[in-house]
Formats: structure tokens, sequence, C-alpha cells
């Protein structure tokens, strides 16, 4: 069946593409990647839970468990489970309906986990990076104390809460029409057909792209080489004279561990 898409309201098709719009329509449980795409969910949900439920509770239960390092990680377990229990099975109905049903509201407060996982997660690891540059840096000094980093971690979630606002406020369904007996709803982070959408969602992207990718990569990335430089540096500071054997295995091994970290960064870049 050819079809005609147009969106309610506009000419501009947004999300769905030209090409889209003038090929067959194929109902989402017709399609064989819909099933294939709902088992990966389905895993990744319980997966997750599974994990990331499993990290909480030993972090509360083993109290030798919380350190600095672990603290970061539990609050990258929170955020990847908050994300994994509202937005997975909501992801999973987008797959196998050919609508949104789920309203103005859900949209919004979907569109804002995601953001707030995301950013959690990326300021996160950026603190971490931080972190272990101290340690590495300043072995016998101790600038980070388990306060400061729950504090640390605290305002993490404040500004990724801050960060992911915009989609809350502004997100909203784009009403779509597939000739004139099907009508589509899509959630769109960055809201309804108006006069400045393109603008607004070119902004939205490129500051995104900035927060959450390039500039924690260029922060991660500068600390991770400072970091394999500091320690293979540290394996010609003893006279070659006095190095024991235990000594020389330490060596080696930081000589292994700061080229796993000139190549840990190469390739996240």
């Amino acid at each position: 069946m050819e079809t005609n898409c147009t969106q309610l309201g506009s000419s501009n098709v947004g999300l769905v593409s030209d090409e889209a719009c003038d090929s067959v329509y194929t109902p989402p449980l017709q399609r064989p990647e819909t099933y294939v795409i709902v088992v990966l969910f389905i895993l990744i949900f319980i997966v997750g839970v599974l994990g990331n439920g499993t990290l909480i509770i030993i972090f509360f239960k083993h109290r030798s468990m919380r350190n600095i390092p672990n603290t970061y990680i539990l609050s990258l377990a929170i955020a990847d489970l908050l994300v994994i229990v509202v937005c997975v099975p909501l992801a999973i109905t987008v797959y196998t309906y050919e609508t949104w049903t789920f309203g103005r509201t859900l949209c919004q407060v979907t569109e804002f986990f995601k953001d707030v996982s995301i950013g959690v997660s990326v300021f996160t690891l950026t603190a971490l990076s931080v972190e272990r540059y101290c340690a590495v840096v300043n072995p016998l000094r101790k600038l980070q104390t388990k306060p400061l980093t729950v504090l640390t971690a605290i305002m993490i979630w404040i500004l990724s809460i801050l960060c992911a606002t915009p989609p809350l406020i502004i997100s909203d369904l784009q009403v779509y029409e597939i000739q004139t007996n099907l009508t589509i709803y899509v959630c769109s982070p960055f809201g309804r057909e108006r006069e400045n959408l393109e603008i607004y969602t070119r902004f939205m992207v490129v500051t995104k792209a900035i927060i959450y990718y390039l500039l924690p990569l260029f922060i991660i990335g500068t600390l991770y080489l400072l970091m394999a430089k500091r320690l293979h540096m540290s394996t010609r500071e003893l006279p070659s004279e006095t190095i024991s054997i235990q000594s020389r295995s330490q060596m080696r091994s930081r000589r292994y561990v700061a080229r796993m970290v000139i190549w840990f960064v190469i390739v996240f870049h």
C-alpha cells in the first residue's frame, strides 16, 4: 500500500523522512525486526535490573564496599536502573504499536529521564577520571574524602536534572497522517511543529553534543593521557642499581597500564 505521509498543521515532515513517507507502509507486527528488537529490549531490561540492582544492594549491605570509586559506580547504577525501569518498557511499545499511546505527560517524563541518565553517566565518568588522576599524581595526598565524593555525586545529579529540564518542558507529540485512515503520534524531545522548530532542534543537538560528548571527552582524554605519562615516567625515577625484582615487576605493570590507558583514550576518541 502506497503511503502519503504528512504532518498535521505543517508542510514539513519532521521526524518522518520523505523516503519513509513514499515507501510501502508495513504494520509493526508484520516486520521481522520488531520481534528481534523486542527480545533485545527484554534482555536489556532483565540484565540491567538484576545487574544494577545487585550493585546497589552490595554497596549498602557491605560497608567495605563504600569507598570513593564505588560511590561513583553506585551513582551510575542508580541512573542506569532508573532509565531501564522507566524507559525500556515504553521503548518496547514504540516498536510494537504504530503510534505513541501514553500521552504528552509520559512523553515528557520519558525524555527527561533519558537525559538525566545520560548526564549522570557522562558527568560521573568525568568525575571518576578526575579522582583517578589525583590518586595517580598524588598517591600520598588524600585530596578526596567520602563526604566530598557524596557531595560531588549529588551535584552531578542536580546538574543532570538541570540539563534535562528543556526536554521535560518542550517534549510533545508530533502528529502524522498516513493517507486518510491512520494518524500516528510520535514522542519528540523537540516539541510540536512550530516556526522555529528547526533552529531549536539544531541548537539542542549541538548543545547536547558539547555538554554530553565533546567536553567530557576532552577532559577524560586529557586526564588519562596525563596518567599514562605519569605512570610511564615513574618507572624511570628509581636508580637502576637499587631496583629489586619486585620493583622491576611493578615497573613492568606500570608500563603495561600506561599503554592500556593510551589505547583506552584512542578507542574512546
